[in-house]
């Protein structure tokens, strides 16, 4: 059985997890489980480390500043970074790439707005969305992202 984690009930996806149009994953394809949590240990931290050195390296090689990359991984809370199990194959993501690249994941577009910019505040300042366009393009052409899709 191929675990999928369903990113919806992780904290900034709050409102997502009830929502009519992710009713599919309680229906899962055969050999599929849709889940919402796993098993958490040392590997956890450490996958989540490799993603984000992964992660810096490349965006700055893009051409993000240090600035915009360091609010980008604080937009994704290190603390919820860490609540994304070890034992799982692949995450389901609504809307926006809230995850740092530490386990293989597909993302549902529902628009660009919360594609590139799905927290353009931070606490409770608002940011330059130009900050966050070349770490959220670098994240979406990483290896880890095995693809998008628009329902």
């Amino acid at each position: 059985m191929i675990k999928v984690l369903y990113g919806g009930y992780l904290r900034p996806f709050k409102h997502v997890d009830h929502h009519p149009q992710f009713e599919h994953i309680r229906y899962p394809p055969p050999g599929y489980e849709f889940v919402t949590g796993g098993h958490f240990g040392p590997r956890t931290s450490v996958r989540l480390l490799k993603s984000i050195s992964a992660l810096s390296w490349n965006a700055v090689a893009n051409g993000s500043t240090l600035v915009g990359l360091t609010k980008f991984i604080h937009s994704r809370s290190l603390v919820a970074q860490l609540s994304v199990p070890s034992d799982v194959s692949l995450a389901f993501l609504p809307s926006m790439p809230f995850i740092l690249g530490q386990t293989p994941w597909v993302i549902e577009i529902e628009d660009t707005t919360t594609l590139f910019v799905p927290f353009p505040r931070i606490s409770g300042k608002r940011q330059d969305p130009r900050l966050f366009g070349t770490v959220a393009s670098t994240i979406l052409d990483f290896p880890d992202c095995q693809g998008s899709t628009s329902i």
